[in-house]
């Protein structure tokens, strides 16, 4: 069963764009009316100068590795694909190369395509995929493309325009652990934010974060079986003949 939000170790991230957006196919996504939909579902708005997306704009710098035979430009995309050499580089040498190969520093934004462009253009296309944090690599291409060649942008991180769409959580505890990413550190009753997808942390202008659905456990035995929270929810597989002597 999905785990309830207000259950302890429920997880929040402040990243707007997920790698399983992609599990059942190329995801769709819209960029228009400054916010970002992913197969119709809001994911944020967009900030004109990307402040409150928690990114920067910058001119990326190709200065070349030391000790290498061959300069930054030197290097086909494809030849860089596995990350190791970019890593080796990492952070001061060829940010240009090996962003145009999907394999720039998360919180770069070496692109020549920005959010706020996109935007204005009401762009819509495929979403190949995305590293799971905010300034993380996100690749897209156009409607009719097929993700061989695509674009690359920073992974934006949550901006509402419409603060009602979060509710706040300046009173829960939370345990941070990687950057960007919150677990509810026990259980709450009465829910505070029972219904929304988003909330606020802190004091204005904040910091918000989205509900990262994952798996709870539940306690299923022969002689204590688990009683579904709601009807679409089914928490025993049918009866068959490998489990029909104990199924219940």
């Amino acid at each position: 069963a999905v785990m309830d939000r207000c259950a302890k170790g429920a997880r929040w991230v402040r990243h707007a764009l997920f790698q399983k957006d992609n599990q059942l196919g190329r995801a769709v996504i819209e960029v228009k009316d400054d916010e970002i939909l992913v197969n119709g579902q809001f994911r944020t708005s967009i900030d004109p100068d990307m402040v409150g997306n928690h990114l920067r704009s910058e001119n990326c710098t190709n200065t070349n590795p030391p000790g290498e035979r061959r300069e930054c430009g030197g290097w086909a995309p494809h030849q860089l694909l596995n990350g190791a050499t970019c890593r080796r580089w990492s952070p001061t040498h060829c940010r240009q190369t090996c962003w145009d190969a999907g394999e720039g520093v998360t919180g770069d934004d070496c692109s020549t395509w920005r959010w706020n462009e996109l935007s204005s253009r009401g762009f819509v296309g495929k979403l190949c995929w995305a590293v799971d944090e905010v300034g993380g690599v996100v690749a897209l291409d156009e409607a009719n493309g097929n993700c061989q060649t695509p674009k690359y942008l920073p992974n934006p991180g949550i901006f509402l325009r419409d603060t009602t769409k979060a509710a706040n959580a300046q009173e829960v505890a939370f345990v941070e652990g990687s950057p960007g990413i919150l677990s509810l550190a026990e259980d709450l009753s009465p829910c505070p934010f029972r219904g929304y997808r988003f909330i606020k942390v802190g004091g204005d202008p904040g910091r918000y974060f989205v509900a990262d659905d994952r798996l709870g456990l539940v306690d299923n035995a022969v002689e204590n079986p688990a009683v579904a929270p709601d009807a679409s929810v089914c928490m025993n597989v049918p009866m068959t003949f490998v489990n029909k002597a104990d199924c219940k």
